[in-house]
């Protein structure tokens, strides 16, 4: 009994450092960015038109946060799921970088890496509240 026990466990010992893992990366830092648009994904409804932040202060606190959350990593087993909401920087007309909220994760994209990572509600509610649509943009 013990031997076959043990072959078990020694089995599902080597098989798991066989299965594929999750590859961790981390996005550029985002060092400047003139324009962020904003785009919500709908589903089935009318699509909620996209909108362009221009205002300096807001893009400056947008980088940082951006930048504070570069780790990410891309799932073994699923394919990378979509934001719902997705902030795409520009500057100028270079895209520089882009992150994206879903139900309880970030999206990064960048120029060399992009990926997802959890997210707290916390997060999720700095991130909206940063990109919240402003009548004075």
């Amino acid at each position: 009994m013990f031997k076959a026990y043990a072959f078990a466990l020694a089995c599902a010992a080597l098989m798991s450092s066989c299965l594929p893992k999750n590859r961790a990366g981390t996005c550029n830092a985002i060092d400047s960015a003139t324009r962020v648009v904003v785009h919500v994904s709908s589903h089935g409804t009318e699509p909620a038109p996209d909108y362009v932040i221009t205002d300096q202060e807001r893009i400056r606190q947008l980088i940082a946060f951006t930048n504070a959350r570069r780790d990410v990593f891309q799932p073994a087993w699923t394919p990378i799921p979509a934001p719902t909401v997705d902030a795409v920087l520009y500057n100028k007309d270079e895209f520089v970088g882009a992150i994206g909220v879903g139900s309880d994760f970030f999206f990064l994209s960048c120029t060399n890496w992009k990926g997802i990572r959890n997210a707290t509600a916390t997060e999720l509610d700095d991130f909206k509240r940063l990109i919240s649509p402003k009548a004075n943009d």
